[in-house]
């Protein structure tokens, strides 16, 4: 599973916002899918908005980019 696979997971829901953690599961990865999504973020190829979860860290959530 690699960066195309979460684009088309997106691109499903174009009206969603996902924390990796909900897209790794709806995937059925496993592993971490942090780099693929920092790499997008990085490209612009997906929106993001960066909200706070426990203990104030940063939190990202992903929507496919309009």
């Amino acid at each position: 599973m690699g960066q195309q696979d979460i684009l088309d997971f997106l691109e499903k829901h174009p009206d969603e916002w996902f924390r990796s953690t909900e897209i790794a599961k709806a995937l059925g990865i496993t592993g971490n899918i942090c780099n693929p999504l920092r790499s997008l973020r990085e490209h612009e190829d997906v929106q993001v908005k960066n909200t706070h979860g426990q203990k104030n860290h940063p939190m990202y959530m992903y929507k496919h980019k309009e």
